[in-house]
């Protein structure tokens, strides 16, 4: 296999002095959608926060080992993590379009990091790339409230490729979107995936077959100082993982026996 992308090396995360993860090992791939699956409580979202630094915001919450992306540690006391979230960027669970017009929630996070010229092209690729140019191309200047759920949650995917990051992050992006929408975004992402590198936590298992590369799968377990604590159980192929699992609590998971 090639070089990871981003690696995450010995990661653990706290939060108040409470163990959230523990020594977390994962690699991530250029071009692949990663799934991360695993019951409530288990740290995805947590680890995928980590990976663009956005749990720095929260006070309380302590980072220990390394992530690294572009062959420096993004943890590193050197690193702006305003640049790590331009190269890493972030779609959130529910739809949060600014409250700006259709083209200004793309042009403005672009004037903000510094675009000056081509902006009327950029905002028409990054809503092509989002599937979304043919609906709203006649309504540019209309609010973004207009938008149904679906269609907001792609005008948010069109913000963070508006940047052109190498990786996007994605932390249950179809779970309050119905099924119509829910099948749009899916195959909105098998598409950017050639250009894009994607990781998305999901709790919807039939999703993660249908989309993801390879999935990794986290379980809530006991530590060795009596802690439950969110731990990587393993990772594989998305056809391993869910016909062959090497580990029990996998099998359990991805049969519905747990979680």
């Amino acid at each position: 296999m090639s070089v990871p992308l981003l690696q995450i090396q010995n990661l653990s995360v706290s939060f108040n002095h409470s163990p959230i993860l523990e020594d977390i090992n994962l690699a991530v791939y250029k071009n692949e959608i990663l799934g991360l699956i695993g019951a409530s409580g288990s740290g995805k979202s947590t680890l995928l926060r980590c990976c663009n630094r956005l749990n720095d915001v929260l006070p309380g919450i302590k980072v220990k080992g390394e992530i690294i992306y572009q062959g420096e540690n993004i943890y590193h006391p050197l690193i702006d993590p305003v640049k790590v979230r331009r190269q890493i960027g972030m779609v959130f669970q529910r739809p949060n379009p600014f409250p700006k017009s259709i083209y200004e929630n793309i042009a403005f996070g672009l004037r903000v990091n510094g675009y000056k010229q081509n902006l009327d092209s950029i905002v028409e690729q990054s809503l092509r790339q989002a599937n979304l140019w043919e609906e709203v191309k006649d309504r540019l200047n209309q609010s973004s409230k207009i938008l149904s759920g679906g269609q907001q949650q792609r005008l948010c995917i069109a913000r963070a490729i508006a940047l052109k990051p190498d990786i996007i992050l994605m932390d249950e992006p179809c779970s309050a979107l119905d099924p119509v929408s829910t099948a749009k975004i899916e195959e909105l992402l098998l598409e950017i995936k050639q250009i894009y590198t994607i990781v998305i936590v999901t709790h919807n298992l039939q999703q993660a077959r249908r989309i993801a590369d390879r999935v990794a799968f986290l379980n809530r377990e006991l530590n060795d100082r009596g802690d439950w604590v969110g731990k990587l159980v393993e990772w594989n192929t998305t056809e391993e993982i869910f016909t062959n699992p090497q580990q029990t609590s996998t099998l359990n998971y991805v049969q519905g026996k747990i979680g």
